[in-house]
């Protein structure tokens, strides 16, 4: 389990916000996110299930205190607003569509609900 935070952490690139380039080896790359979140039903079944692991993965580590906390999510969240917020951001940002996708979920979380300081 520490061996599968640890890699999380690096994934996602605990550093700050806006570091879509993070440089690391992904399975899923923005386009192919994108791709699978436009798509047909069935892979937008893949889609919502990538993301909402991703947002799972970030509000668990940040309510636990393993990370520091740069989300605020609301109440009540649903899988489609995470869907909805992860397509416009890949659309609003197609140079770095390149990038790994777990990366670029974080970025676009974190655009839509930043903690405010």
């Amino acid at each position: 389990m520490k061996t599968l935070m640890a890699s999380l952490l690096l994934i996602l690139g605990w550093a700050g916000s806006g570091l879509a380039a993070d440089n690391y080896e992904s399975t899923e790359s923005g386009n192919t996110l994108l791709a699978k979140c436009v798509g047909p039903p069935e892979t937008q079944l893949v889609c919502a299930g990538y993301t909402a692991g991703i947002y799972d993965m970030i509000n668990f580590l940040e309510t636990t205190g393993a990370v520091a906390k740069l989300h605020c999510f609301p109440s009540g969240i649903t899988r489609l607003q995470i869907h909805d917020v992860v397509v416009r951001y890949l659309q609003d940002h197609p140079e770095q569509r390149r990038a790994g996708a777990a990366a670029l979920v974080r970025d676009a979380l974190q655009e839509a609900w930043p903690c405010r300081r």
